[in-house]
C-alpha cells in the first residue's frame, strides 16, 4: 500500500497577539512612543493574503501582504508592504509560534514597521514583486494595532482609540501628517459608535461551556436565532488579547451548516470566553464560556476536498515514550534551569505527559528544524517578548486506509526561547520564592509555554495557567482544573493507537505514572571509550538497584536515530559494563542506555559520543597468488569487478575486518574494481594473469 508523508498544503496563520506590567501572551509592554520612534515607517492597511517560505535552518516564515491605505510615518508611494512573521507551512514542514504577530485576511491594522531589524525575506515574493518592502514589525505583536468596530486596540493599552485619535497621536510624535500612497492627505474614517444593529437576534446556543480548537462533533457550537441570512462569518472573542478584538477561522469548512435560523460552527482554537457575533450584525445575549483550547492544523492532506481542521498527536520520538528537552550550555548553567524543570514536572505529574528534561547541557544554540527540542536564552527575541515556544509538526497517511479524518499528524519537536535579562528592561524571579516588584516569574512563564508545547491554546480565565496574560510581581504556578482537563484530553488521543504509525513518528506517546513523573529521579549515567582492536566499552551506573528491571543499550551514527545493541537484565548491581564489538561505518558513534523501571516506563541516560581511530580502506592485489587483500572494512560492504568496457563480471558481499578474495574465477585480463564499505570507498585497476 502506498504511503504518503507530507505537511500542510495551506499557509498556517495563527492568531497570536498579545498600571502593573500585564504580559499578554508572555509579552511585556513597550511604550507607544518608543515603538513609534523605533519604527522606520508606519502604515494603516488591510491584510489581504499571505505566503509562506523556509530558511536554511528549516524555520518557516509568513509574508503577510498589507494593502496600504495611508502612510503615517516616512511616506512612500508603495501600495503594498509585506510584514514578516514566524510560523507557517512550506512543502512538508509546518510551525506554530507562541507568541507572535499574526493577522487575519480582511482585518485592518495600524503597523509599525522595522526595516532596521534583520529579516529572512521571501525570495519568491521578491521575484514576483521586486522592490516590495519585506520587514518585521516593531516589538512583534505590539507593532500592530488591530481595528475592531472602528476602534484600534493596542495590545497593552487600557482603552482603544478612534482612527482620528490614533493619527493625531502619531502625528504629534513624528511631526508628519498621514498621506495616501498617491501623496494626497489621508482623512481618518469617522467613528460611528460600533454598535450592532440587532443585538438580540441570537436566541440560544449550545454547548456552553464549550471547548475550542477540537475536532469532536460534540463540541460544534449550535447557534439558533433569526435573520442570519446567507452563509457568512461567526466572530469570536480573541483569547490572545482578552477578548478586546474578534477573530474567525479563515477556513470555510469550519462552518458546518448555515440557515437563516440555525448555524453549526467549529469553535476556533484562539477563541476565549465572552460574547460572540454573527456576521458582525448579531451579538449573543450571554457569554460563551471556553474551558480549554486545543491547537489544531488546517490542511487538505490527505484527500480532503479543501482545507479542514485536524488534530495532531504527541508521540514517542525519544524511544522513552515521548520527547526530550535539551538545554543549551548557557541556560543549563543558569538559575533558570531549576524553575524550568519544575514547570515541566508540574505538567508531567498533572497530565502524565511524557516530556523529559535532559540532565546534561548541549552545545547547540540554534532554533531550527533539526529534530531537537532546544531550550535557551535568546537575546534575539523581539523587544517585549518574555518567552516563546515554536512547535513543529508533520503528517502521514495511506490512501484508502489512513486518510482524511484518520490522517496522522504529530508534533516533531518544540523549541523554547526565553528573554535574556541583560538585553531586557525587566528582571526574572527564578524562585522558588514568590515574585515581587517589577519582576516576572520565570517558572510561571515556562509553565505557560510548556502548555503550548503540550498542545493547548489560550483561555480568558485569570485562574488558569493558560490564561492569555501574566502580571509582574505575581506567580501562576498551579494548573487549574480546566488546564488539566485540556491536557488530559490531549493525552487521551495521543496515547491511543492510530490508524498506522508513520515511520518518522515513532509510536503513540507512553503515559507516565505517578511513580515516574518526578524529574528529580536519577537517570542512568553512561560513559564509554574505545578499546584498541576490541571495540567500544560502555559502562553505566544507577543510584539504586531497585529503580530498574533491565537496560536497553542503543547505538547511533548521527545522535538522532538509535538502534538496539543489547538488553541487560538488572541483577541488583549499581554498575554495568558491555563491550560493543561492532565496527561502525563512521568515526563518531553515539550511545545511550534506557533504564526500564518496574512500572514499564523508561528513563534515558544522556547520549555519549566515542571517537574511533581512523582506519583507511585498502585493496591490495597480489599477482603471485591472484588474490585481493581487503583491509579497513568498518561495516559490511560490496566489491564489484568490471571489464574495462563497463560490463559487471563479479560481485562479492563482504563482512567487516580484513579478508582475502581469490580471483581464480576470472579470465586473464585487465579489470576495474569498486569497493564500497559504509561511507568509505576505494577503486582502481588490476591485472589477472593467465
Amino acid at each position: 500500500m502506498a504511503r504518503y508523508f507530507r505537511n500542510l498544503s495551506l499557509c498556517l496563520i495563527s492568531i497570536i497577539t498579545g498600571s502593573l506590567l500585564q504580559a499578554q501572551c508572555m509579552t511585556y509592554p513597550v511604550a507607544f512612543n518608543t515603538r513609534v520612534n523605533a519604527a522606520s515607517e508606519m502604515v494603516i492597511g488591510k491584510m489581504t493574503s499571505a505566503t509562506c517560505y523556509q530558511d536554511a535552518q528549516g524555520n518557516i516564515w509568513t509574508a503577510n501582504i498589507i494593502q496600504v491605505d495611508a502612510w503615517l510615518k516616512n511616506a512612500k508611494s508603495d501600495t503594498e508592504v509585506a510584514v514578516i512573521t514566524p510560523g507557517g507551512t512550506v512543502e512538508g514542514a509546518a510551525a506554530l509560534v507562541f507568541p507572535s504577530l499574526a493577522m487575519l485576511p480582511g482585518k485592518r491594522y495600524a503597523l509599525m514597521l522595522d526595516q532596521s531589524a534583520p529579516v529572512v525575506q521571501s525570495p519568491e515574493l521578491a521575484l514576483a514583486k521586486p522592490g516590495m518592502i519585506q520587514t518585521l514589525s516593531v516589538a512583534d505583536a505590539q507593532g500592530a494595532l488591530t481595528e475592531e468596530h472602528g476602534l484600534y486596540y493596542d495590545l497593552h493599552a487600557e482603552s482603544p482609540q478612534t482612527e482620528f485619535e490614533l493619527l493625531t497621536q502619531v502625528a504629534a510624535l513624528t511631526g508628519q501628517e498621514p498621506v495616501t500612497p498617491e501623496g494626497r492627505p489621508y482623512r481618518p474614517r469617522p467613528y460611528t459608535g460600533g454598535t450592532l444593529a440587532v443585538p438580540r437576534a441570537i436566541t440560544s446556543f449550545t454547548p456552553n461551556p464549550a471547548y475550542a480548537g477540537t475536532v469532536n462533533t460534540l463540541d460544534w457550537l449550535l447557534i439558533s436565532g433569526s435573520g442570519f441570512g446567507a452563509s457568512d462569518t461567526v466572530w469570536f472573542p480573541n483569547a490572545n488579547d482578552g477578548g478586546a478584538t474578534l477573530i474567525y477561522e479563515p477556513v470555510p469548512t469550519d462552518i458546518n451548516s448555515w440557515t437563516t435560523t440555525d448555524i453549526s460552527v467549529k469553535v476556533p482554537t484562539q477563541t476565549g470566553s465572552g460574547t460572540f457575533e454573527v456576521a458582525n450584525l448579531f451579538a449573543s445575549s450571554s457569554p460563551l464560556t471556553i474551558r480549554f483550547a486545543h491547537l489544531s492544523i488546517n490542511s487538505a492532506f490527505l484527500n480532503f476536498a479543501s482545507s479542514t481542521r485536524q488534530r495532531y498527536y504527541l508521540r514517542d520520538l525519544n524511544g522513552g515514550g515521548g520527547y526530550t528537552l535539551k538545554m543549551n550550555s548557557a541556560f543549563f548553567a543558569s538559575a533558570a534551569k531549576a524553575p524550568f524543570e519544575r514547570a515541566v514536572e508540574t505538567w508531567r505529574c498533572a497530565t502524565f505527559v511524557n516530556f523529559w528534561v535532559d540532565t546534561s547541557a548541549v552545545a547547540t544554540s540554534a532554533i531550527a528544524s533539526d529534530g531537537e527540542c532546544t531550550v535557551l536564552f535568546d537575546p534575539g527575541l523581539p523587544l517585549g517578548v518574555l518567552g516563546r515556544a515554536t512547535s513543529r509538526f508533520n503528517g502521514g497517511g495511506a490512501l484508502a486506509f489512513c486518510e482524511q479524518e484518520n490522517t496522522v499528524w504529530w508534533l516533531t519537536e518544540v523549541d523554547y526561547q526565553f528573554a535574556d535579562p541583560p538585553f531586557t528592561g525587566f528582571t526574572w524571579n527564578y524562585g522558588p520564592g514568590l515574585t515581587g516588584g517589577t519582576e516576572f516569574d520565570f517558572e510561571s512563564v515556562a509553565l505557560h509555554e510548556t502548555g503550548h508545547a503540550h498542545g493547548l491554546g489560550h483561555v480568558i480565565d485569570a485562574g488558569a495557567v493558560m490564561h492569555y496574560a501574566i502580571v509582574n510581581g505575581t506567580t501562576s504556578r498551579t494548573l487549574s482544573a480546566d488546564d488539566i482537563a485540556g491536557g488530559d484530553e490531549k493525552m487521551g488521543y495521543s496515547t491511543a493507537a492510530t490508524c498506522f504509525d508513520p515511520a518518522p513518528s515513532g509510536s503513540p506517546m507512553a503515559l507516565l505514572t505517578v511513580s515516574s513523573c518526578i524529574l528529580t529521579q536519577a537517570l542512568p549515567t553512561l560513559s564509554g571509550r574505545y578499546l584498541t582492536g576490541k571495540g567500544q566499552q560502555l559502562t553505566w551506573e544507577v543510584a539504586s538497584s531497585a529503580d530498574y528491571v533491565r537496560f536497553e543499550l542503543e547505538r547511533s551514527l548521527d545522535s538522532y536515530s538509535f538502534e538496539g545493541v543489547t538488553d541487560v537484565w538488572a541483577d541488583g548491581s549499581k554498575a554495568y559494563t558491555y563491550l560493543d564489538k561492532a565496527i561502525p561505518a563512521r568515526q563518531q558513534v553515539f550511545y545511550r542506555v534506557k533504564g526500564i523501571a518496574p512500572d514499564g516506563t523508561a528513563r534515558i541516560s544522556p547520549v555519549v559520543e566515542i571517537t574511533l581511530p581512523e582506519v583507511p580502506l585498502t585493496v591490495t592485489y597480489s599477482q603471485e597468488n591472484t588474490n585481493l587483500e581487503i583491509a579497513g572494512m568498518q561495516t559490511q560492504g560490496v566489491l564489484k569487478v568490471f571489464q574495462l568496457d563497463g560490463k559487471l563480471v563479479q560481485v562479492w558481499q563482504l563482512t567487516t575486518g580484513t579478508q582475502s578474495l581469490s580471483l581464480n574465477g576470472l579470465s586473464a585480463g585487465v579489470y576495474a574494481y569498486v569497493l564500497q564499505s559504509g561511507v568509505q570507498q576505494a577503486q582502481g585497476r588490476m591485472m589477472v594473469r593467465p
